[in-house]
């Protein structure tokens, strides 16, 4: 067959997309807690996260940075602001000499600290465990407010992966009736409380008892009602000690500036 069709040349092109600020902000988060780490150790002992003895954590952050390059969720906000505190008095208490280099890295780190503290969606994100994004749509402001996930009526409405999936599903149940979206906004109350259990809530007891409507939910939450993390599949590969530290830093500070 090779002898009777002539096939093109083969091209392949490598094209680099551009992160969302939210793609960002969930490789920086990582950046901040290494470079904490780094220059708050002064590099050595078992504080270091890159000494031997703490292999084991270290891998298990590669790994989650691997998997961090679309929306992570890991890192409490509590987390974030520990961090940044520490760095804060690290610097002001000056009990250990620091380098031009490490204070301007750390610095650094807590300016990239307080921003993504301060932002709402990351916020929210963490809070839910779920894949936001801003849905435009001509629902009335009760229907908004019990399906977005922070509370609003604004138009577009911030909403998760999962509530925009069991939107649709009870649409699809009511197109037998005049008005579909009849009902909707208790529905999207219901689903809040049961489908999408916030971490400080005690309900997670009830994340079994779905509302009528929901025959197959099929995301997975952990025992305390979280949206299930990635797997934990860390690898002895990587990383040199006085390299690694700056070489996973410098490739995700430039992604905010």
């Amino acid at each position: 067959m090779s002898r009777d069709v002539q096939l093109p040349p083969l091209q392949q092109t490598v094209i680099s997309l551009d992160g969302s600020v939210q793609d960002n902000i969930s490789l920086n988060t990582f950046s901040i807690m290494i470079v904490s780490n780094a220059v708050t150790s002064e590099r050595k002992d078992e504080d270091y996260l890159f000494h031997n003895t703490q292999r084991k954590a270290l891998n298990q952050l590669v790994s989650n940075l691997r998997q961090a390059s679309f929306h992570w969720s890991g890192y409490t906000t509590e987390a974030i602001e520990t961090t940044v505190d520490l760095a804060k008095r690290f610097l002001e208490k000056k009990e250990v000499p620091v380098s031009p280099e490490d204070e301007a890295l750390l610095r650094e780190a807590i300016r990239v600290g307080d921003f993504i503290t301060s932002n709402v969606i990351r916020e929210k994100n963490n809070e839910w465990h779920e894949m936001s994004m801003y849905i435009q749509n001509a629902f009335p402001d009760d229907v908004r407010i019990a399906w977005s996930l922070d509370g609003s009526s604004s138009n577009p409405t911030l909403m998760g992966a999962t509530l925009v999936h069991d939107a649709q599903k009870f649409i699809k149940s009511q197109l037998y009736r005049e008005n579909p979206m009849a009902g909707m906004a208790g529905a999207g109350k219901a689903v809040s409380q049961l489908d999408l259990v916030p971490d400080d809530s005690a309900a997670s007891n009830r994340r079994d008892r779905k509302p009528g409507w929901i025959k197959n939910n099929t995301a997975t939450k952990t025992d305390e009602g979280k949206r299930a993390k990635p797997s934990k599949t860390a690898k002895d590969e990587l990383l040199n000690e006085d390299k690694g530290s700056y070489a996973l830093v410098n490739l995700y500070f430039a992604l905010l500036s």
